[in-house]
């Protein structure tokens, strides 16, 4: 009996403790984003930067790829880090969702777009001006996820911005989220957080 007593004791103490920890990683929202440099605020919830007055877009590099193929899909790592990109949008609305047609990126949108089941639209990554005009023109004061490749993904943000504000990322480097957000004046403002995994990091 004393035996019984202990052990439910400690599973009690276990499941108390895995909630705890859960719930260090995990936000109302589904996931949380880390700032990158920013030493007095270290997390946030996506729908700290959402607006219904203002359109957002979310840029992401594709997830870690296959190396040796010419167009390759995503690894196990990059299958977990699509999940913790739908994850983020546990309960936010997303409106459409973009990627580039080639397999590494749309595997990437391809768990929230079963999630939110949205299509994914592609666009071509060589005409970043079609996409800023689709986008614009198409999806004012709503949610939009845009997913790209290392060079792409700060080249539209940078397209989206009256700046080159940001370089392209490290071929090792995965994490980074960018959020922009357009007003009804056209007034932009962005913030490059990460999610998901660290990956390498990156300064700007």
């Amino acid at each position: 009996m004393k035996i019984s007593f202990s052990f439910i004791s400690l599973c009690i103490i276990l499941l108390t403790l895995g909630s705890g920890c859960k719930g260090l990683k995990k936000s109302d929202d589904g996931g949380l984003l880390r700032y990158t440099s920013n030493d007095n605020l270290k997390t946030a919830n996506i729908s700290d930067f959402i607006d219904n007055d203002k359109t957002t877009i979310i840029c992401v590099r594709h997830a870690e790829k296959q190396l040796g193929t010419k167009n390759p899909s995503l690894t196990l790592a990059g299958q977990q880090r699509a999940q913790d990109l739908s994850d983020l949008f546990t309960n936010i609305k997303v409106d459409a969702i973009y990627s580039s047609d080639y397999n590494r990126t749309v595997e990437t949108a391809q768990i929230l777009s079963n999630k939110t089941k949205l299509p994914i639209q592609r666009y071509n990554p060589r005409d970043l001006g079609e996409l800023k005009n689709r986008i614009l023109n198409n999806h004012q004061n709503q949610v939009v996820v845009v997913v790209g490749h290392s060079n792409s993904t700060p080249t539209f943000v940078n397209k989206l911005l009256p700046e080159d504000k940001y370089n392209s990322f490290d071929e090792s480097d995965y994490d980074n989220i960018f959020i922009v957000t357009v007003d009804s004046a056209g007034g932009i403002e962005s913030v490059l957080l990460e999610y998901g995994a660290e990956s390498a990091a990156v300064s700007y």
